[in-house]
């Protein structure tokens, strides 16, 4: 779910409210390190070790009963998926969308699978990102692993608790830097209206 729904949100928020979107959206994986550890302290403490392993299970079953539910998003599936049905229904094989082309599979996966080792070796961007990105994740991990040192329930509670409102609280912070410099720059270009609240 986590590789997929960023391409959900992406497609189905405008881009007035992407920022805003991305922010709410990453509550959920950023929250889960943390959340995952109390649930899972509460779970083998009060019924047992198998418990942890069930709990789980049922949250992977909701999640695919969530997922299975979920509309196609991914305009180039849309399209395919409408062209097909116009030609079975008006049986005429005009109807067809640009993304019908037919690729080998072979090119096709050598493209893909070399494109994010070219793009991290030859952007800029994406090398202070991947910076940011373990940077985040060391600081994350330490300060759980350091916080961890308390050894009592209530101390284990309070520094997952306190790591958890942190990250939530800070969510809004992306959609603050964009209504601040980059909004403005699209309202000059873009002529977006007023009623924008990211």
């Amino acid at each position: 779910m986590i590789s997929n729904s960023p391409g959900s949100v992406a497609d189905i928020v405008i881009e007035k409210y992407r920022a805003l979107a991305f922010s709410i959206w990453s509550i959920g994986p950023m929250n889960g390190p943390v959340t995952g550890p109390l649930i899972g302290g509460f779970a083998a403490q009060y019924l047992g070790w198998r418990w942890t392993n069930w709990l789980v299970m049922i949250f992977s079953g909701v999640a695919l009963l969530c997922m299975i539910c979920i509309k196609e998003t991914y305009a180039p599936a849309i399209l395919r998926k409408k062209a097909a049905k116009m030609r079975k229904e008006m049986d005429d094989e005009r109807y067809w969308s640009r993304y019908d082309e037919k690729r080998s599979f072979i090119p096709m996966l050598k493209v893909n699978l070399s494109r994010p080792f070219v793009l991290t070796a030859t952007e800029p961007i994406l090398w202070f990102w991947d910076l940011y990105i373990g940077v985040s994740y060391a600081t994350f991990v330490g300060a759980l692993v350091i916080l961890s040192t308390n050894t009592s329930l209530t101390g284990h509670l309070r520094n997952f608790i306190s790591v958890l409102r942190g990250i939530s609280v800070d969510f809004r912070r992306p959609s603050w830097v964009v209504s601040r410099f980059y909004r403005p720059s699209f309202h000059r270009n873009r002529n977006w209206d007023d009623d924008c609240h990211c």
